[in-house]
């Protein structure tokens, strides 16, 4: 009897030393999880602080800052190369800016050099151009973008998230997401595949712009009625008849460019706005007509007033 109270005993010690021993290793890995929380906290901020404390690049043009939608903005994208901006919308300490008129593949704006004016498909199938279909995304869209921005050495790189609304609304049309983190970005489609846009050598600048940027207040886009869109946002589009709009450069054949969003009713379709101030959708496949338009994101502190 004694010698199996014995063995109680032992076995019962045992027991409690494991016990403990397991909830060491626990605290220990909770420890040290949670330092490593921290120091991801403070890495970020750290990463913020040398963002935020960059030099200005842009100036106002009217010489007052604001981040006012439509505030316009001349800024030096790299080393001697100038475009104007406007303010398309604000996130905490950051700021969207769109450009004030479409860019070519090549970095340009000179669209008389082209055959087709800069204009240039949403999607369009590698295979076969004929094939309309949004449950890819725009990667045509994006890829010229990236190969008309990524020299642009003074703009930061692009971090975004962004959830397809077509997608959302319809999971038959549509792709799921753009995300991008420093510069390189991922178009998830809605077969499941992915899309990579940027490196670390030359990171993504810019993106597209998207639906709920254009309808804010400020922006004032409502779909399918012409003339609601503010006149900054069809600024150097093809001359119209409307008298909202007689100050455009008149580019001709340049009617619009993309957004990120896809088309919920038609899985032909992307989301688009024209020189009418005609914000709707339109089929994916196109590139007579429609362009790319930079939209960057800046800490608040590279705007400064002009000088």
């Amino acid at each position: 009897m004694k010698l199996n109270n014995k063995g109680f005993a032992v076995s019962t010690f045992m027991y409690m030393i494991l016990l403990l021993a397991i909830i060491l290793i626990l605290a220990t890995l909770a420890i040290l999880s949670s330092r490593r929380m921290i120091l991801d906290r403070q890495k970020n901020k750290a990463l913020e602080n040398i963002s935020q404390n960059q030099n200005p690049i842009c100036e106002a043009v009217n010489g007052i800052k604001s981040l006012e939608l439509g505030t316009e903005y001349r800024c030096e994208v790299k080393d001697g190369t100038f475009f104007n901006f406007y303010v398309l919308s604000t996130q905490g300490s950051k700021v969207n800016l769109i450009m004030d008129r479409n860019i070519c593949e090549d970095g340009t704006t000179n669209y008389s050099n082209t055959n087709n004016y800069c204009n240039y498909a949403w999607h369009i199938d590698p295979n076969n151009s004929q094939l309309n279909d949004n449950t890819k995304g725009p990667d045509t869209a994006l890829n010229v973008l990236y190969n008309a921005t990524k020299s642009w050495n003074s703009v930061n790189n692009l971090t975004f998230n962004f959830e397809d609304t077509g997608n959302k609304e319809n999971s038959n049309y549509g792709y799921v997401s753009l995300k991008a983190s420093n510069g390189i970005g991922v178009l998830q489609q809605n077969n499941g595949d992915s899309v990579t846009i940027g490196s670390s050598q030359e990171p993504l600048k810019a993106r597209l712009p998207q639906v709920s940027e254009l309808t804010a207040a400020g922006a004032n886009c409502v779909e399918n009625e012409e003339g609601t869109c503010e006149a900054w946002l069809v600024q150097n589009l093809k001359n119209n008849e409307i008298e909202k709009y007689q100050n455009n450069s008149n580019i001709e054949t340049t009617l619009g460019y993309w957004i990120l969003n896809s088309s919920s009713e038609n899985s032909q379709q992307a989301y688009s706005i024209d020189l009418n101030g005609f914000f709707s959708s339109y089929y994916a496949n196109i590139v007579g007509d429609t362009g790319i338009r930079p939209v960057i994101t800046l800490p608040k502190s590279m705007l400064n007033s002009c000088k």
